[in-house]
């Protein structure tokens, strides 16, 4: 991946400086449309189910992260700078 930038047109006469980061975006929001798509109308399970899913996981990521935090923050870990 580069971060080179390079001209894509907008129009007939216009021309916008797009990255590769643009392309990468572009990429992700197409797959997880695709999911939401295929998980919401193709296997059935209603409109918005995919994303109450996505929000459970978060939600569940969250609160490991939470946990992890109160069971080390209480060991007063000394931490060394290097620099």
């Amino acid at each position: 991946m580069s971060l080179i930038l390079r001209k894509s047109p907008t129009n007939a006469h216009e021309y916008k400086w797009t990255s590769d980061w643009d392309a990468i975006y572009t990429n992700q929001l197409k797959k997880r449309a695709e999911a939401r798509y295929e998980y919401d109308v193709l296997q059935g399970h209603g409109i918005g189910a995919y994303d109450e899913l996505q929000e459970q996981k978060l939600n569940k990521l969250h609160q490991f992260f939470i946990d992890f935090e109160k069971k080390y923050s209480s060991q007063k870990t000394p931490v060394r700078f290097i620099g």
